[in-house]
Order: C-alpha cells, then structure tokens, then sequence
C-alpha cells in the first residue's frame, strides 16, 4: 500500500484525482522546482556599515552601463571545504581579543580604515557605475581609505559646494571622509541612532560584551530587515562590525556570539585579497556564501569574500565573488587625512 491507498482508505468518501488533476498537480510541481534552481534571484541591496558605503556618497551620478560579471578565480580554499572546529577557533580569537592592549580613540580623534576591495558595485559594495575616469571599475580591485571622526560633535560644518552631492552637517548625522584610489571623494554621512552603526564608536560602547546577550541584540537590528534570513543577517551585522576598530572586549564577545549562530565553520585556508592567508568564519545561506578572515596566529581581521551560490539578477552566476577585500591598516589618529607610519 502506497501513501495514496493510505489517504483514500482515512477519507473514502473524497472521490480519487482525475488522471487530468494529476497530470496538472505534477507538472506545478516540477515547474516550481526548476524555477527555484534556474531562475535567477534577486539579491538583498547590501545593508553596510557607513564607512563601507562611504565611497557611494562623493563619486558622480550614476549612469547605466554594461559589464560583464565573472566568477573569482582566485587561489583560496572554496568555501565548503572541512571546517576545523568552530567552537574552539572561535574561542580562541576571542582569548586573543581579550588580550589585545590597543586603546580606546578619544574624543576628537578620528579611525583610519585603509583597504583593498573589488566586487560587483551594488551588491558586494554599494557603488553605483559612473562615467568617471577615477572611479573604480567593476570587478577591477581598488584602494579605499576612511577617516571617521569618533565623536560627531567634534566635526565643525563647512560650507558645502554645489557639485558634492553630500556634506557634513550638525547634529544626528556623522561624516565620514574617503579617498578612492588616492584621490578624494568628498564627505559621505550616515544618520546615527537608527540603524546597526558599527562605524559610531557611541554606539560600539553601548553594546554588551556578553555573547548571548550581544546576540540577542543583533538579532533584534537582524529581525528587522525580512528581505534577509535571520541567522545569515546576524552574521553580515557581526562581519560589518568586526571590519571595523572594535574595542578589544567586544571584538571577543564577536567572535563569542559567531559560535552561537547555526551553520558558521572554520575553513584553515582562506585568503584576503592582497594575497595573506589566514582561517576563514564562514557561513552559506544556500543564496550567499560569506567568509571573514582572519591571522591564523594572532587572529587579526584581515579582510572578507562574499560569493554568489546560486544565479542571481544582473547577470550575476554561481561563484562570483560579490565582495573580496584586505584591511591594510586600521588605526586612531588626531585629524582627517592623517597617515600613520
């Protein structure tokens, strides 16, 4: 007896499918089931910190173009390969974290980010094409360096020229300077007290340093935007905030809550995109594959790699890599366009 005899025999009085209804229900099904697997899907518009979406703000108006999106051919291990153990990995960055003596910036002092990234504009990094010889170029790896100033109060306004699209004002927002390349973009801003900032250190300090209870909070930013799955949103939050200048505790209490989120492994090989390798957290919604890296000695971040899973709008096909980045540099200094040696 099969599980249709089974039904029939529980309900006879419902009058068997006609060999029609049949034919009409299984041809749904396999419909639906190749849908799901060829057709492409729209990704969610990437949620960053600021200072990720700081080049978007400065750069000309956006244009349509054409380009061609080509899977990385890069020599990382996959993402896939046998994780090590999470747990113990995890808990080991954080240990490292904890002993971390680097001090906390002060008031009127500004974070320097300086990194390398390339990606698909739009997804792996919201920059729009432009029609301008500076800018950077799809798929093509460019240099980005960030000043965000601690505190926002401490950031007198200045006048803002009509060919800048944004500049810094007063108040809830805080500015953020960034060169392309070498070469100036102008200010972006962000509005504080909205949304996950990990770039406002305000908003770093407000954060618990318990694990659970600092999951628990990510969560509730993560339940908020249903375009994402809730576990592989948690981990994107956490990603974005760890690419930042994280005091040492909460950079632990991360690492700590990454181990509590289903589905994060450990790959052993990973590598950013200016060449290191380190171990890489890694965790696949079945649409996005997502992976932080980090020193396998000292457990410094070094960089991430984002990859498409599946087919997605835009052209974009199975094992392109969406994002792909290398911090270079991270550090406080006194004022904006400061280089530390």
């Amino acid at each position: 007896m099969n599980e249709l005899d089974v039904l029939r025999a529980a309900q006879p009085e419902v009058p068997a499918p006609t060999s029609d209804a049949l034919a009409a229900a299984h041809l749904a099904v396999t419909t639906e089931a190749e849908r799901e697997t060829t057709s492409p899907r729209r990704l969610p518009t990437p949620r960053l910190s600021a200072r990720r979406l700081a080049i978007a703000g400065g750069l000309a108006a956006a244009v349509t173009i054409g380009f061609a999106l080509v899977p990385g051919g890069d020599k990382s291990s996959p993402i896939g390969t046998p994780p090590a153990d999470a747990a113990v990995l995890l808990k080991q960055a954080a240990d490292a974290a904890r002993k971390d003596t680097s001090l906390a910036p002060r008031p009127g002092q500004w974070v320097y980010i300086d990194s390398k990234v390339k990606g698909v504009p739009g997804v792996g990094f919201n920059w729009p094409p432009v029609k301008d010889a500076d800018a950077p170029k799809p798929n093509k790896a460019f240099r980005l360096q960030t000043w965000t100033p601690t505190d926002v109060k401490t950031v007198k306004p200045r006048p803002c020229p009509p060919s800048e699209r944004q500049c810094p004002v007063s108040g809830n927002q805080k500015p953020i300077i960034s060169w392309v390349n070498g070469k100036g973009t102008g200010w972006s801003e962000v509005r504080l007290g909205e949304t996950w900032n990990p770039d406002d250190q305000a908003f770093l300090a407000s954060l618990p340093t318990d694990p659970r209870t600092l999951l628990k909070k990510v969560h509730e930013y993560a339940d908020a935007d249903p375009e994402w799955n809730h576990d592989q949103r948690a981990f994107e939050l956490i990603a974005d905030t760890i690419d930042g200048y994280v005091p040492p505790k909460l950079r632990a209490a991360l690492y700590e809550a990454l181990a509590q989120i289903p589905g994060v492994t450990v790959t052993r090989d990973a590598t950013d995109l200016s060449g290191r390798h380190g171990l890489g957290i890694t965790r696949s919604d079945g649409d996005k594959s997502t992976q932080i890296i980090v020193d396998r000695t000292t457990f410094r971040y070094l960089g991430d790699r984002a990859v498409a899973v599946r087919a997605f709008e835009k052209g974009i096909k199975p094992g392109t890599i969406l994002r792909w980045s290398a911090q270079l540099h991270a550090a406080v200094v006194d004022k904006p366009h400061q280089i530390p040696s």
